[in-house]
């Protein structure tokens, strides 16, 4: 049976007890022992995954246009679909419409033909376009006609390629996330070699182009290698098998196995008071590895979606916390391979700060943007 509370649930928690009671603005209460936390947090178009809509209100301290305050992760438009600027001006030439807008949702599917009001409003949009148009036109070919013609110079050379030197990364357990990054990695000229538990003709069907190999001869045929199965799985590793090698750890604790196995860490080494990080834990798992701490803070389809050419101001900043300044180098070399900017944000200790519910786990940020929140932390603590 499934109950709905209504609109502005609120729900508390008795420790003695342990039952959590939920409360619906109509007068609805349940009480119950299990409760699941789907609440979905804040609409914010300044940490939206969507880089224009962000862009157009961060945009690196020259934003064209606000969040909407009546409408929260919405931009702010005026009657005539107008960006409504930072000093609360409608910008002249800049228009918006759609879902993400601050504009009342009018028929989105209405049919053709029938003059619905989304019609109506798309009308009146490509009209002032048209205008727009047809003025700046005019205004160009008069600034034209006052230019004289210059003669031609030298052509410009032509920019000697870089040589990028081969990259092989490893990647251990082929999920969500271990998958993207194969395909993103591929996608960018670097040599994959994947391990998993699936047979290698299944891998080569989800994974054109990676090699299948052995967890034990990963760390010997790889510049890096990235962990992405769960974190109780990670460690249990063999640390034999990582003797020397660069380790991404990706992983970050969900659900009960891992919870029991970062447990049953922090009590083989005395972290009673739980003040290592899990990046800390696999270190010490895996003594005779470099492990740096990284990728657990983006979703697995941005890993793929959200790479951008080396030198594009809006490039996704990607934190990596080390303890070993050259195994840092190698995964930064890797993150900016495959479209992202490494920002290290000190040793595996800090690294606690990717952990989920911290300060750098979540969000879109641009390097400036990251270094800048993490020295906000550092200040804070």
């Amino acid at each position: 049976m499934v109950h709905f509370l209504g609109p502005r649930v609120r729900v508390s928690a008795d420790e003695s007890s342990g039952l959590f009671t939920a409360r619906g603005g109509a007068g609805t209460r349940v009480t119950t022992d299990a409760l699941v936390d789907a609440f979905l947090p804040e609409p914010s178009l300044a940490e939206s995954t969507n880089p224009l809509l962000r862009d157009l209100v961060t945009g690196g301290g020259t934003a064209v246009g606000r969040e909407s305050a009546a409408s929260p992760g919405t931009l702010e438009v005026d009657s005539r679909h107008r960006v409504i600027g930072p000093d609360g001006r409608a910008q002249p030439q800049l228009w918006a419409v759609g879902p993400w807008t601050s504009e009342l949702p009018i028929g989105a599917f209405a049919r053709p033909r029938t003059n619905a009001p989304c019609h109506r409003r798309n009308d009146a949009l490509a009209r002032d376009l048209l205008h727009a148009a047809l003025r700046h036109g005019k205004t160009a070919r008069a600034n034209a006609a006052n230019l004289s013609v210059e003669s031609p110079g030298e052509p410009a050379a032509e920019p000697t390629p870089r040589t990028v030197r081969s990259l092989r990364l490893g990647v251990l357990g082929p999920g969500k996330i271990g998958s993207a990054l194969t395909r993103a990695a591929l996608r960018r000229g670097v040599e994959v070699a994947v391990a998993g538990r699936s047979p290698a003709t299944a891998l080569a069907a989800r994974l054109p182009g990676a090699r299948h190999v052995g967890p034990d001869v990963l760390a010997s045929s790889c510049d890096v290698v990235a962990i992405t199965v769960p974190l109780h799985v990670a460690l249990a590793l063999e640390p034999a098998a990582f003797q020397g090698a660069v380790v991404i750890d990706a992983t970050n604790p969900w659900g009960e196995a891992d919870a029991a196995a970062v447990a049953a860490a922090r009590a083989e080494l005395g972290d009673l008071d739980g003040r290592l990080s899990t990046s800390e834990l696999l270190a010490a798992r895996l003594p005779a590895a470099h492990v740096v701490k990284t990728l657990n803070h983006i979703g697995y389809h941005d890993v793929e979606d959200h790479g951008r050419e080396d030198g594009d101001p809006q490039r996704r900043a990607i934190a990596v916390a080390a303890d070993d300044q050259r195994a840092a180098d190698a995964v930064g070399r890797l993150l900016q391979r495959i479209g992202f900017e490494p920002v290290q944000v000190g040793t595996l200790a800090e690294g606690r700060e990717l952990e989920p519910g911290a300060g750098l786990f979540s969000g879109w940020s641009t390097r400036d943007e990251l270094s800048r929140l993490r020295r906000e932390l550092v200040r804070v603590a």
